[in-house]
């Protein structure tokens, strides 16, 4: 919204901080961009959006983790497209359940399981709140920025409560998206900058290994 006002998207925003065009910025260069643009953040607010946009700490925001943090927040301002310029973009939600089937399947966990671990109260509801802590308990490679991206997956009438028809529902069609991806990238959609893919391999690119483990359709 602030931003808005200024007539930039976010998108605009990045790309006026990446002077050199190296689609990574400094968390300094960020926050100077933050105070030149006078976005009247506070603090706070500032600490917050940097956890959220530099996860891994690494001292750097790359272009992928940021169009990653518009997506799963809904601040999106422009179509996103790959940044390393392949024709085919799986969005950051699709990206954060393929994810999660993949630890389940590598966990040996049920999607029943994953139920009942989040149905705190047994009454075959879950609030999706409590299925983002179970998220962050069950592994280290969930980002809150995954956490939020899965919330809005199964979120579907935008109220924070999933029954388990509905829960496994989504589950189904998170299988069938991954089932159509990987045929995506089997029939040389990705083809590009980066050649012809082998199955699965478009997902090593956010999910380390996950050729040697993915879900079969």
């Amino acid at each position: 919204m602030r931003l808005a006002k200024k007539g930039l998207t976010p998108e605009a925003f990045f790309r006026t901080c990446d002077t050199a065009y190296r689609k990574t910025i400094s968390i300094d260069t960020f926050k100077k961009h933050l105070n030149n643009f006078n976005l009247q953040l506070s603090r706070g607010q500032v600490s917050r959006l940097v956890l959220i946009l530099d996860e891994d700490m690494e001292g750097n925001i790359t272009l992928q983790e940021f169009y990653n943090a518009l997506e799963a927040y809904n601040c999106a301002g422009e179509k996103h497209t790959n940044p390393d310029g392949s024709d085919y973009y799986a969005s950051y939600e699709h990206r954060a359940m393929f994810k999660l089937l993949k630890i389940l399947k590598d966990r040996k966990i049920s999607y029943q399981e994953l139920f009942r671990s989040c149905d705190v109260n047994n009454d075959r509801d879950v609030n999706i709140r409590e299925l983002e802590t179970v998220l962050t308990g069950l592994s280290s490679e969930f980002y809150q920025k995954d956490t939020q991206a899965i919330h809005n997956f199964f979120d579907v009438d935008r109220n924070s409560i999933c029954s388990e028809s509905e829960f496994m529902a989504q589950l189904a069609k998170a299988e069938k998206l991954l089932a159509q991806h990987n045929e995506r990238l089997a029939g040389g959609v990705s083809r590009g900058a980066r050649g012809s893919m082998a199955r699965n391999d478009g997902l090593d690119l956010y999910i380390p290994g996950f050729s040697d483990n993915s879900p079969r359709s």
